[in-house]
């Protein structure tokens, strides 16, 4: 489901595996504030991150 932002719904057990992914990884770089969720370390917050129909992809080549 996409909500009034054109991001899908990630729900929390994809949030909290996307923080867990975050803190591992060492290219994490936070987006814009305007493309972000929240303030946390996650890779849903990160500038690498595009989003899908149904979630999101890492688009770090590292």
């Amino acid at each position: 489901m996409i909500n009034s932002i054109n991001k899908p719904e990630i729900s929390v057990i994809e949030h909290d595996k996307a923080r867990e992914a975050a803190k591992k990884c060492l290219s994490f770089m936070p987006d814009d504030e305007d493309e972000t969720i929240d303030d946390s370390v996650s890779c849903i917050n990160c500038a690498f991150r595009r989003w899908t129909r149904d979630t999101f992809t890492c688009m770090n080549s590292n």
